[in-house]
């Protein structure tokens, strides 16, 4: 990319420069920056990299060179390629689209400016200007496994610029950078419940629903929005379609008394769906929201997905065998099951004393364990 600014004898205003490629020919354009102004070479620079910006996206195409130039220049296919490509995986989609907006910026200051252009050494140096950021909102730095994330992302935008003729290679595969080990989420108590769903009536009717399922069910909050044709009377059970991993991992859960009695009001009803949020609602992330609300009561530690954590330790502390529970919250790796499950001193002591053999004289040479 060539793009720089310049002045004119006969005009009193900056103009600039710019073209995607060396042979393309330069398209030039006029600022409404005063050769005169103070603030000239300040208001200049942001304007030239707000322009950059701009070329990366691809808001702006360069008016020459050959077609397929135009087509391939720049980063300005990344997000119509996610959104045709997680069409029908909303979550997905939203978040591939999050994770892009969040790199574009790197891209921009690095003045990477197409694929081809990105090394190994830019990954790591990602992690590093990622974290040295501060959110607009929280006013908190992202973190590592964020920045991971987002690099996660940012390699299968390679995949697809590779599959495109755009870079020989994607250099940001197999990185070996481990994640940072996050605090465990913790479980609601019965008291932490009822505060949570009397604060709830306060709130949008969404997100009380929403949370009043969670709780019961285990499921994660964008598997909450039921459909109708989801929920089978006659079988008792509610077919989960789309979970994490995708429609492959599809599976049901039992309508149990607690699930019937949560669904019932709408089943009542004629909505087509069990909540939905409305489109004018706060334009913040569902993840931000829930948090805000959380901290609003001063469960600064806690989240939406603490309600699925709750759920599969009351099933164990009451006895669910592990088998059991993973069925009803379809996780198909019992160690990532495993760190679900939140056991206090006394219910540790309590499945130790139903243990055989706990008295003092049970192993003896008489009577030696087996």
């Amino acid at each position: 990319m060539i793009l720089s600014s310049y002045e004119r004898a006969r005009s009193p205003f900056v103009h600039v420069q710019w073209s995607i490629n060396p042979e393309d020919k330069k398209t030039i354009e006029k600022t409404r920056i005063r050769k005169d102004d103070p603030e000239k070479e300040h208001k200049t620079e942001l304007h030239l990299a707000k322009l950059r910006l701009k070329i990366l996206q691809g808001d702006v195409a360069s008016p020459s060179g050959d077609s397929a130039s135009k087509q391939t220049a720049g980063w300005g296919w990344v997000k119509p390629w996610i959104s045709v490509k997680y069409k029908r995986v909303d979550g997905t989609r939203t978040t591939y689209v999050r994770h892009w907006k969040n790199f574009i910026p790197y891209l921009a200051e690095r003045k990477i400016l197409a694929p081809a252009f990105v090394e190994r050494e830019h990954a790591f140096d990602y992690i590093v200007w990622r974290t040295s950021q501060i959110k607009q909102k929280s006013k908190k730095h992202p973190t590592h496994n964020t920045a991971l994330q987002e690099l996660k992302t940012m390699a299968r935008v390679m995949d697809e610029a590779v599959a495109r003729g755009m870079a020989e290679k994607n250099p940001i595969r197999k990185l070996g950078i481990g994640r940072e080990d996050s605090a465990l989420k913790p479980e609601i108590t019965e008291a932490q419940q009822a505060a949570i769903e009397k604060a709830l009536k306060n709130q949008p009717e969404w997100m009380a629903r929403s949370f009043k399922l969670a709780i019961r069910s285990g499921l994660r909050a964008h598997t909450t929005r039921l459909r109708r044709s989801q929920v089978d009377i006659a079988s008792e059970s509610v077919v989960i379609e789309r979970p994490k991993g995708g429609q492959s991992r599809g599976f049901a859960i039992p309508l149990t008394t607690a699930v019937k009695e949560t669904l019932q009001p709408w089943l009542d009803g004629t909505e087509p769906y069990f909540w939905t949020r409305p489109p004018d609602f706060n334009q913040k992330p569902r993840g931000v929201v829930w948090r805000e609300f959380f901290d609003s009561l001063g469960l600064c530690e806690y989240c939406f997905h603490c309600a699925r954590v709750t759920y599969i330790s009351r099933g164990a502390r009451a006895g669910v065998p592990q088998s059991v529970m993973m069925t009803l919250v379809n996780h198909a790796d019992a160690e990532i099951h495993r760190i679900y499950q939140r056991f206090s001193k006394s219910d540790v002591r309590g499945w130790a004393e139903k243990i055989p053999g706990q008295a003092a004289s049970a192993s003896t040479q008489e009577n030696p364990p087996t």
